[in-house]
């Protein structure tokens, strides 16, 4: 998502918004549902997914 919020607008900065990363403002939105699924070990490196519940 980060990417394509940077091809839509390449100046969005989540930290305009008062959050530190995207997933945190997305997190505060509460539009969508969010799964964060660890990869291996590495409990920082984690892949998420976001999903709009009305469709």
């Amino acid at each position: 998502m980060k990417r394509r919020s940077r091809q839509q607008d390449a100046d969005f900065d989540s930290r305009t918004y008062g959050y530190p990363t995207l997933t945190k403002l997305i997190e505060a939105m509460e539009l969508f549902e969010i799964d964060k699924r660890q990869l291996g070990s590495n409990k920082k490196i984690h892949d998420i997914y976001v999903r709009d519940p009305r469709r």
